[in-house]
């Protein structure tokens, strides 16, 4: 049965886009068959064999969902992402503010 702890310094040593195969590699050679991460508060649960089950803790305060939505003002932002010169967290206060 894996921890959470196994999974943070699985995280901690291969977080970065260059190092995805090995950080998945990882989770599965400690036994995690799949996981999900949620935007609306950044906590992840990983599932492995016999309905074991890790909950990591929220990493921001949950965000909520917009009633509408600047679609210009997004588009600004994703590509920004997509350029790596801002995180999804900085685009959703900007774009609330709009």
């Amino acid at each position: 049965m894996f921890t959470l702890a196994q999974i943070n310094d699985i995280h901690n040593r291969l977080r970065n886009a260059e190092t995805l195969a090995q950080y998945l590699e990882a989770l599965r050679n400690i036994g995690v068959d799949k996981y999900d991460s949620f935007i609306t508060d950044g906590h992840s649960e990983y599932f492995g064999k016999g309905d074991h089950k890790v909950v990591s803790p929220p990493v921001h305060e949950k965000l909520s969902i917009g009633k509408s939505c600047n679609r210009e003002s997004f588009l600004n932002h994703l590509n920004l992402h997509n350029e790596c010169k801002t995180s999804y967290l900085v685009c959703l206060k900007r774009s609330s503010r709009q």
